[in-house]
């Protein structure tokens, strides 16, 4: 019988390392060879956790339980059953065709999501082949030896077979927040807790390294076994998607109060016109015309082309409501690692000049065996090992390296045991500071210009390590306790250059243009951070680069000041970088860029966590959106495209709900005066029909640069106020269009009015398109411009025919009819503009 996850790491937890590597035909110095591993996987499938995928006719049915949908359907039904075959089927017709779009854009968004996971895959380190590599997660295999450094995520439940001060963030398993200690054996065999000797996926180490054998991957480990229980498919609404909801229903309630007393009013004073029936079915036509239907099909379908318009930008969306909030963004903070320079690190100096085992040392203390620091793209580690000769080569490769603790961002350093058939040495590697204060005041002193050399090559913007080292007289059990046994011989210095981007000033000029502040947050020395900050365009001295040790110092108050007004902060520690954060978030929307285990808590802390396609597990997981390249232009391109995608958002609600409630109170109050329908239910559908395909393209439309320059949110107030104002002048127009024409005849003031509301949506689209004249604005989308051609070529020939005729009942018009109508069309653009100007100018006296 299949054991439980639990029971499983209870189980392995009692076994010996040798006798679970037994178990799993495996040995635990070479791992298992390539050709087993495949063999295994073929068995046991990817390590991925199983989700039911959602089918296209789920997709289809889903877009049925829209409440817009329903309703339509309800009136559809009553026409039929009220025998109004037309009417009805013209409704039901626009429900299948929306249902359709909305399929579509749903369709397509899990179709681009999906295409963008494989660039979501995460990568660990495994012994195959007698070699410590990275594969993809997914192609782990129980068996598998897996080596764990500090700010990787956990990818499979683990027998450990070795540990060196191996701490994991158990908190997505047990809720605990505190690290916990991990350790070869285990003495509580209690099932509801994770034994000492093992770690579960989906955990995170958070310091030391360990080593251990995958007894469990995918669906079978512990976490696997908790997802099963919510596998289903779930569709993660954003803030930008509940807005339109929420304004949708807010609409159906507020149209349909005025409707029922705008009915009861003609029933109780008209004596003469339709029949109650047909005014009934007027009256429920002209509410389900205000409703803004095509919202939710504009917002996926501005949602999913946002997300492939940003992977062409190398930007990777894994949150659809993280596109709102990059476009919302008012402050980023980053690191300078990777965005404002270029991470590509060289040995620049050494300190002393002549100190021949400065570099072997620093060498030997590489936090990665010397097989795997090739493989890495940059890093001090790889600028060592580019520095080295054929000569200190050789005298590395006579030493072994026997344990290590790796660099941990609150320590500052790494330890490295290394030492050959004699001799036994622990080398430290870190923070200058740090390092100096752990070694003997004798071997300091020997160099006591190392504090000018250091602000020398700080200025510079280098990045500098120091090296000390002791002698033990044998391997020791814990190298923390070694670490404490007896001061260090402080070695020296080595500084690494690692230049700005040419692309950093133009990234932060364009940043501001978009009134985007850039904050750096770095763990790096004030002097590296000042040289960079400077380089930058950021600060102009080194007095306004404030410290880690100065910002603890400060006052709340005192802090929010300097968290508000200062741009450059160095020696950061990862919960000083989160608490500027929650600051900032106080009153701004925020950004966070990071790449490693230290930038975990700031991360989860922004509005918006980005994250480089190289950067630790960790920050990869945590993270909403991911950087395919390093770069700050990069990330200023997405929060441009983000703004984009907002901002034509809002332009469809803006435009349709002016242009509505125009039409909605106009024809109301038209049919308290004439003895008709000012419009046939038909009409009305069709000119709801016909306007949505050029408001949908409004998706693809081109933005001002004003609009660009500053932060978007879907303010649902904003947009009603407006759309009230510009939909008086709507009413207004249709008004004296009414006045003109209602005593030719019925058919003339209906057919007329289906044209002429035609054009004014359509001349109204292109009036709110932008806040700027309409001589400033830039051109429209070519979709949006062809798109309103075709409806403005139908509008005009469908009356002229035999369909139009005897389906919708229009009536020819005369072409001096039509030129009074192009008139008003022509006037209402003109009183529109003026309206729009007038309101954005007060509107900005105000903010």
């Amino acid at each position: 019988m299949k054991q439980s996850p639990a029971k499983a790491c209870a189980h392995y937890a009692t076994l010996t390392a040798s006798q679970t590597a037994q178990h799993f035909d495996t040995d635990i110095s070479t791992g298992l060879s390539s050709k087993h591993a495949h063999e295994k996987q073929r068995q046991c499938g990817s390590n991925a956790i199983t989700k039911k995928e959602t089918t296209w006719l789920q997709r289809f049915l889903r877009q049925f339980l829209s409440p817009f949908v329903g309703l339509f359907i309800a009136v559809a039904l009553v026409l039929f059953f009220l025998h109004e075959i037309v009417n009805g089927s013209i409704i039901l017709f626009f429900v299948i065709a929306s249902v359709c779009i909305g399929f579509y854009q749903e369709y397509r968004v899990a179709k681009t999501l999906q295409m963008l996971n494989k660039y979501l895959v995460m990568l660990v380190w495994v012994r195959r082949d007698t070699v410590e590599k990275q594969i993809p997660s997914t192609d782990l295999v129980p068996g598998d030896i897996l080596v764990l450094y500090p700010g990787e995520c956990v990818a499979a439940d683990i027998r450990l077979v070795a540990v060196e001060n191996f701490f994991v963030d158990e908190s997505p398993l047990t809720g605990e927040s505190a690290p916990v200690q991990k350790m070869l054996s285990d003495h509580d065999h209690d099932i509801a807790q994770v034994p000492a000797n093992i770690v579960c996926a989906g955990t995170t180490v958070t310091s030391g390294k360990a080593i251990g054998i995958a007894f469990a991957i995918g669906d079978n480990t512990r976490m696997g076994s908790i997802a099963q229980l919510s596998s289903q498919e779930t569709v993660q609404r954003s803030a930008l998607v509940e807005g339109t909801i929420d304004l949708g229903t807010f609409i159906i309630k507020f149209v349909s109060i005025t409707m029922v007393i705008i009915f009861v009013v003609t029933m109780l004073f008209k004596q003469q016109g339709p029949t109650v029936l047909e005014f009934l079915i007027f009256a429920v036509t002209l509410a389900l015309s205000v409703i803004p239907e095509a919202l939710p099909i504009v917002v996926s379908f501005c949602l999913s082309r946002g997300v492939a318009r940003l992977a062409k930008l190398h930007v990777v969306v894994k949150r659809l409501s993280a596109v709102e909030d990059l476009g919302g963004m008012q402050i980023l903070c980053t690191d300078k690692t990777g965005t404002l320079t270029e991470n590509k690190m060289a040995v620049a100096a050494l300190y002393p000049a002549n100190q021949v085992d400065l570099l072997r040392y620093a060498a030997l203390a590489s936090t990665r065996q010397k097989e795997t620091v090739r493989t890495m793209a940059h890093g001090f580690d790889c600028a060592l090992l580019e520095a080295l000769s054929a000569i200190d080569n050789e005298w590395c490769a006579q030493r072994v390296q026997k344990a290590e603790i790796p660099f941990d961002p609150v320590r500052l350093r790494n330890l490295m045991l290394v030492g050959d058939d004699q001799t036994n040495e622990l080398i430290v590697r870190g923070a200058p500071e740090v390092i100096v204060d752990l070694c003997t005041t004798e071997s300091v002193q020997q160099l006591p210009e190392y504090a000018g050399w250091i602000t020398a090559q700080g200025g510079k913007g280098n990045r500098i390590l120091a090296l000390a080292k002791k002698t033990l007289s044998a391997r020791p059990d814990d190298l923390l306790s070694a670490e404490h046994k007896g001061a260090f011989t402080f070695l020296g210095l080595i500084s690494f250059a690692d230049p700005i981007k040419k692309t950093a000033h133009a990234a932060i000029a364009k940043a501001r243009h978009l009134g985007i502040t850039i904050k750096i947050l770095s763990g790096d020395s004030k002097e590296v951070c000042a040289a960079v900050g400077r380089e930058a365009g950021l600060i102009d001295q080194i007095d306004e680069v404030v410290t880690g040790h100065e910002f603890a110092q400060k006052s709340a108050q005192e802090q929010q000041e300097l968290v508000m007004n200062r741009s450059v902060f160095a020696r950061m520690l990862p919960e000083q970088k989160y608490e500027i954060v929650q600051m900032l978030r106080i009153s701004h929307t925020v950004g966070y860029l990071g790449d490693g285990i230290n930038d975990a808590p700031a991360l989860r802390a922004a509005d918006v966590s980005l994250a480089v396609n190289g950067a630790a597990n960790v920050a990869r997981e945590v993270a909403d959106i991911l950087l395919l390249r390093s770069s700050l232009m990069c990330v200023i391109d997405g929060i441009e495209e983000g703004r984009k995608i907002v901002i034509n958002t809002i332009k469809y609600v803006r435009t349709t709900l002016a242009a509505n409630f125009g039409n909605f109170y106009a024809i109301a109050i038209a049919s308290l005066f004439a003895n008709y329908l000012p419009m046939q239910p038909a009409h009305i559908l069709l000119v709801n029909l016909l306007t949505d395909f050029p408001m949908i393209a409004i998706a693809t439309d081109s933005v001002s640069r004003v609009e660009l320059a500053m932060p978007r949110r879907f303010n649902v107030k904003g947009m009603i106020l407006l759309a009230l104002i510009l939909g008086l002048v709507s009413t207004t127009f249709d008004l004296i269009f009414f006045a003109l024409f209602h005593q030719i005849s019925a058919g003339v003031v209906q057919t007329g009015w289906f044209v002429e509301s035609i054009f004014t949506e359509l001349v109204f689209i292109f009036s709110v398109r932008t806040v700027q004249p309409f001589f400033k604005r830039p051109f429209p989308s070519k979709p949006l411009a062809l798109l309103s051609v075709v409806v403005a070529i139908v509008a005009l020939v469908l009356p002229r025919t035999s369909i139009g005729r005897t389906i919708f009942g229009f009536t020819l018009l005369t072409y001096g009819q039509l030129l009074l109508m192009g008139l008003l069309v022509l006037a209402y653009f003109v009183a529109t503009e003026i309206v729009k100007l007038c309101y954005y100018r007060w509107l900005y006296r105000c903010q």
